[in-house]
């Protein structure tokens, strides 16, 4: 500050109040009213000249010659050390480096696929409206962008460790000194999905249920992801995925609810991502039936413990294992025709429910155990992933008589349902996607059941009824009567009580036949088609 008596005194600015300077010491005189005055700091400071001469013009005006100077120039030529430069500007000072640097990973949709990206934010810096943006994976090559405002956003990451480097950019274009980093391990779409909620099972009839759970909150499940529903046949505790099979068809991964075949045991829920990971842990409900109609067994299939007769096709029992063994050495596919043709002995609609545990059997967890080329190996290569296998039950009818020369349909998925047939012939087909997992069925079989039904009518006339069933039973069923115009001492008796009908004769109380009315309810299993 000059002074009124044209002393320059410096001071040091103690506090700024709007347009109030405050410094501290006070200076030695008041200054006069629009007096020359500097300020310098340490980022800035005034340009410094040799004044040669001054000279009066016109009275009112001086002309000063000057030239610039700089101290550090002896020092530069006596003892050649570098010149210093002042900082005569604030524009090409350094900004400030952002701070609060985070990044969050987010999934995306793209196109038909689910991507990840990073989406970066940071504080903005004071005065600074443009950053750079460098990133890179793992040893790659850095990736560069200029971006306006504190977010940004890498689309595509993929699996790996990034390194994040944030600089802010003033508006002559001046970078700040030390970027602001960040490191960040990515999982990408390679992270399990989450284990599912919300898991109901709602039986709607006797055969069928509906499965329902919570929306998939992963966006890899809800676009191209899917929902594996399998069964055991046990009850929990001793139920487990390892051990269950595909009940249906996977659901799509956008999907709430499916209708499943209705078994006795647990059923398992899980999601599986575009990426094929299976959430950790499969959520498993117990199955509760409803009071079934009366129903007649009549056959049950079961080919364990020792699994003898039937014909295996690449599944043979192996006694050290306790099952039929698929060995993904010598294939993928094995199926085993069961060893029993049931003849129902006519047409009848059967209810067939299965029965099958099974437990995958990992030959080896590593890809260097794998024979053959690495790229040639089918499924996941190394892992835990036991779940790769399936066992799935197939039924096939006729019409004929079985042990003639009959002709069967086509071979038919099944687990619960209801069959129109004379002869009946099962099989179970096992698969494995991988030549490291294979697979033990321990407990294999099947039930045949006919539902109850009642057939009811009259007669009257001779003294001797036989009646005729409209629909033939399987066996015969249990017949009631209901006369009509019996007299005092009449009574009945029922005989010859077959599948397709019985006799009724009236007699008085004189052991003489005699004629009268009546009406009947026959209560049994099956209906001849």
């Amino acid at each position: 500050m000059v002074l009124p008596d044209g002393i320059v005194e410096t001071r040091s600015i103690s506090g700024i109040a709007g347009r109030v300077i405050t410094v501290s010491p006070a200076f030695s005189t008041a200054p006069s009213a629009n007096a020359a005055w500097l300020c310098d700091g340490n980022n800035v400071a005034p340009t410094q000249w040799r004044v040669l001469g001054v000279q009066e013009q016109d009275g009112i005006n001086f002309a000063i010659s000057a030239i610039a100077y700089n101290a550090s120039k002896y020092a530069y030529i006596e003892r050649g050390s570098a010149l210093e430069s002042r900082p005569i500007s604030v524009l090409n000072v350094p900004p400030e480096s952002p701070v609060g640097l985070v990044a969050t990973e987010v999934l995306y949709e793209s196109g038909a696929r689910v991507a990840t990206k990073l989406s970066l934010t940071w504080k903005p810096v004071r005065g600074v409206n443009e950053y750079r943006v460098r990133w890179r994976n793992d040893f790659t090559n850095w990736s560069e962008r200029r971006v306006y405002g504190p977010v940004y956003e890498i689309e595509d990451v993929t699996q790996g460790t990034y390194n994040i480097e944030v600089s802010a950019i003033s508006a002559t274009q001046v970078i700040s000194s030390t970027p602001t980093a960040l490191t960040v391990a990515v999982a990408g779409v390679t992270a399990p999905p989450a284990n599912p909620t919300g898991v109901s099972l709602v039986p709607i009839n006797e055969s069928s249920a509906i499965i329902q759970w919570n929306l998939a909150t992963d966006l890899d499940v809800l676009v191209g992801g899917e929902v594996l529903l399998r069964h055991d046949p046990r009850a929990l505790p001793t139920a487990e995925w390892n051990s269950s099979n595909a009940i249906v068809q996977a659901a799509a991964g956008s999907q709430t609810q499916k209708q499943v075949p209705l078994l006795d045991g647990t059923y398992f829920v899980a999601f599986r991502d575009q990426s094929g990971q299976r959430s950790p842990v499969p959520v498993g409900i117990p199955a509760v039936l409803p009071t079934p109609q009366p129903r007649l067994v009549v056959k049950t299939w079961a080919e364990d413990p020792t699994f003898s007769g039937g014909t295996n096709t690449n599944l043979p029992y192996d006694a050290g294992k306790g099952g039929l063994f698929l060995n993904p050495v010598s294939g993928l596919t094995g199926e085993r025709i069961y060893a029993d043709t049931f003849d129902l002995g006519q047409v009848y609609d059967v209810n067939i429910r299965r029965r099958i545990v099974s437990n995958p059997d990992a030959i080896g967890t590593f890809f260097d155990s794998a024979s053959g080329e690495f790229d040639a190996q089918p499924g996941d290569f190394d892992g835990g992933n036991l779940d790769q296998v399936n066992a799935v039950t197939y039924v096939r009818t006729t019409a004929d008589n079985p042990a003639a020369t009959p002709v069967w349909s086509a071979w038919n998925e099944y687990a619960n349902a209801i069959v129109r047939a004379r002869g009946i012939q099962l099989k179970v087909v096992a698969t494995t996607a991988t030549n490291q997992v294979g697979m033990v069925i321990t407990e294999l079989g099947a039930t045949a059941e006919l539902q109850q039904r009642t057939e009811s009518g009259s007669g009257t006339g001779s003294s001797t009824y036989n009646i005729t069933f409209a629909d033939a039973f399987y066996a015969a069923p249990q017949v009631s009567i209901s006369p009509s115009n019996l007299a005092t001492g009449d009574y009945f008796t029922v005989s010859s009580v077959t599948r397709t009908g019985f006799t009724v004769v009236f007699t008085n109380s004189a052991g003489g036949a005699v004629t009268r009315s009546f009406s009947y309810t026959a209560v049994g299993y099956g209906k001849e088609v």
